[in-house]
């Protein structure tokens, strides 16, 4: 089952704190855009960050996600074409990893699926303002996330976007993998899950790949802090077909996760 419309176009909150930005305080204008390379005007607006800041990466999201909001649709729409369409065997820039994480979040934003199906098919990034990939999407589209990934690996037609794919996938379900070798078996599998599973496991805030680690780590519950899904409480015995083994009190995982900082999911 799909979120609702209203997680889906909320997107996610990053991991860093966002420090407000106005176009008033970077010198942005929508004509700055149209004139400048996007890259250039980037550069320029971020060139005397502190690199010893915590808070200049998200000084720079927010630079980056201002001047995508504020240039003109020919701008955003060349940026987007240049990095879906040029060769990626060789590593992204930085500047083009931080394009294509904040083109994917406004595209949860703006609920822009079809921008979001092919940046993840044909660039998809590791993490997404510090998430996993794959914790990032399940944080607004909850069990979907995995076929939104499951599709993007099949419609791939380059040689890193899909590893990046598959060790979102393998991740999220280290069970799986065990038992599946081959990435499209393995992907197939995942899939299968997914579609099995819809509304009867929740995100686990306990999962291990989370920027600072678990939020929570239960005494002698060790696989709680395995997969990216678990069952809706205890009292659930078990989610059909393999991936998710034992249970969590979720409830408590996102209290604990409230405590620390993590929003409350809109229900």
């Amino acid at each position: 089952m799909r979120a609702p419309k209203h997680l889906l176009t909320a997107g996610i909150v990053l991991c860093f704190p966002l420090v407000s930005l106005a176009g008033s305080e970077t010198g942005l204008s929508m004509s700055d855009t149209s004139r400048t390379n996007l890259e250039q005007e980037f550069s320029r607006l971020t060139a005397g960050l502190n690199r010893q800041d915590k808070n200049t990466p998200s000084k720079k999201w927010k630079t980056l996600a201002n001047l995508l909001d504020r240039c003109g649709d020919a701008t955003r729409q060349a940026e987007i074409d240049r990095i879906t369409t040029q060769p990626i065997a060789v590593p992204a820039t930085k500047f083009d990893d931080l394009l294509t994480q904040v083109l994917l979040d406004r595209s949860l934003r703006t609920g822009d699926s079809a921008l979001l199906t092919r940046l993840l098919t044909l660039r998809c990034p590791n993490y997404v303002g510090g998430y996993p990939v794959e914790f990032w999407l399940a944080r607004s589209e909850g069990t979907h996330a995995v076929l939104l990934l499951a599709t993007a690996f099949s419609d791939a037609r380059t040689n890193a976007s899909p590893r990046v794919l598959v060790g979102a996938l393998t991740r999220a379900f280290p069970g799986l993998r065990r038992e599946f070798h081959v990435d499209r078996d393995f992907v197939a599998a995942c899939e299968r899950w997914a579609r099995a599973n819809p509304a009867n496991c929740a995100l686990n805030f306990g999962y291990p790949y989370l920027p600072s680690g678990p939020v929570i780590r239960p005494e002698g519950d060790p696989v709680f802090q395995v997969g990216l899904f678990v069952p809706q409480d205890r009292e659930a015995t078990r989610l059909r077909g393999p991936g998710v083994q034992g249970t969590a009190d979720t409830n408590a995982a996102e209290g604990a996760a409230k405590s620390v900082g993590e929003p409350e999911r809109r229900r």
